[in-house]
């Protein structure tokens, strides 16, 4: 694992620097401290009910990161489906599955982080990276979704490598995404990479430029974006202000061959187009089914 990351089987918080914000959350930066408050109640919850594997599905990514890792610490299966429609409600539950997170109304939590000035004394015991897992689905782009089991162990030596290959550019990079945590590459990118790296990442998903643009608080920053948000990119784009990010085209390798290397060319002109930017995407790929196995293939 890469020094400059820490294990994401350890008790993340005390690894925090206090001064770098683990989220950026509703309008507010959310602080290691509160991070763990959050994680400890869920996991006392957790922890009384009789279940053993949940559904969990969020909108925003702070509320997924906080009751993954209440899961894990709890000792629950965590099953990370790709959206929260009612069928695939309902054959989640015929699994065995209880749904926590964003369900409808029925099932929406009143509260993920709690009042800020709620604390518990629940002390967090390191989880094995071994034992720890969770299920993640495929794209179902060539049939439906397939349940894929990954292991802490192996999520952290992905992101180990990721670091090792491109944290010294990102430094202290805000991450914002319009990439879904609830797939391999936004969890990887957007949720435990940042987590790992002590990097803090912003909860709401950025469909546009602009609103990215107005988020990113005069802070460094990196994008993580998908082919097809990066297609939209035009000269009304607001090419100056995003002056400073870092952009990160994130996909599977099944897209990048449909897409071959008219994509390159394309995305690498919107991206360059304005003189304060001058950063072509770095792209990178994989698949659910062999873990993210990122590798760059352009720069």
């Amino acid at each position: 694992m890469s020094d400059d990351c820490n294990a994401l089987s350890v008790d993340l918080p005390t690894e925090y620097n206090p001064a770098i914000p683990v989220s950026f959350h509703n309008g507010q930066y959310i602080q290691s401290d509160e991070f763990h408050a959050a994680v400890s109640c869920w996991v006392i919850q957790l922890q009384a009910e009789p279940y053993d594997r949940y559904a969990l599905f969020t909108d925003d990514a702070y509320p997924f990161a906080v009751l993954l890792f209440a899961l894990f610490h709890a000792r629950k299966e965590a099953w990370i489906p790709g959206n929260n429609r009612p069928g695939t409600a309902q054959q989640l539950q015929q699994q065995g599955c209880q749904l926590i997170g964003d369900w409808g109304n029925s099932h929406k939590q009143p509260d993920y982080y709690f009042a800020l000035g709620e604390s518990s004394t629940l002390a967090l015991s390191p989880l094995n990276s071994v034992e720890t897992k969770l299920v993640i689905f495929t794209s179902g782009s060539s049939g439906q979704p397939k349940p894929i089991e990954k292991r802490l162990i192996q999520l952290q030596n992905e992101i180990a490598v990721l670091e090792q290959r491109w944290g010294n550019q990102l430094g202290n990079s805000e991450v914002l995404s319009t990439v879904s945590h609830q797939h391999i590459y936004g969890l990887l990118f957007r949720v435990l990479w940042p987590l790992s790296a002590r990097r803090c990442f912003h909860s709401q998903i950025y469909l546009n430029p602009e609103i990215l643009v107005n988020s990113i608080n005069n802070s460094p920053a990196c994008w993580v974006a998908s082919p097809a948000h990066l297609r939209r990119l035009d000269q009304d784009s607001p090419w100056d202000e995003l002056k400073g990010c870092r952009q990160f085209s994130v996909q599977a390798v099944l897209y990048l061959r449909q897409l071959d290397s008219k994509f390159k060319s394309k995305a690498d002109n919107r991206l360059s187009k304005s003189t304060a930017v001058r950063k072509p995407a770095v792209s990178v790929g994989g698949n659910t089914m062999k873990l993210g196995q990122c590798f760059p293939i352009y720069h």
